[in-house]
């Protein structure tokens, strides 16, 4: 998957996010300390951040239709979403920062171009190679 297909695929992960995070609640974060780095996490940890990402959004290769002609489609599968959290291999961003990426991008599913402002998805994007 191309460096512009890792980030429709992690905004199309976040479809339902938007939807889970309406009410004003925050969302439970992944349970993996925040400052940890993505990219020191072994593969069950990175399991664990897909499941998290994946479950706000109604889980895996779930679509959520923003209009008659744009849809998002969450990661097809867990392998999927930890294929793209293994670039972060020498990368800066903290589970807490790709968490608030996540909730921002989330927070923007619907629009044409969503993102999270901010350095926490300035970081996110240089990880994937963006």
């Amino acid at each position: 998957m191309g460096g512009g297909q890792s980030m429709i695929g992690l905004v199309s992960v976040l479809a339902l996010c938007a939807a889970v995070a309406c009410g004003g609640h925050e969302p439970s974060t992944s349970g993996i300390q925040p400052a940890r780095r993505v990219g020191s996490l072994d593969d069950a940890e990175r399991a664990t951040l897909c499941d998290w990402t994946n479950g706000l959004l109604g889980g895996y290769d779930h679509e959520t239709v923003c209009g008659p002609t744009l849809s998002r489609t969450s990661d097809s599968s867990q392998q999927e979403c930890t294929a793209r959290l293994s670039r972060f291999t020498g990368c800066d961003q903290t589970v807490r920062d790709y968490e608030i990426c996540v909730r921002g991008i989330a927070a923007t599913i619907c629009e044409l171009n969503p993102g999270g402002e901010g350095p926490e998805c300035s970081a996110y994007d240089t990880c994937i190679g963006m």
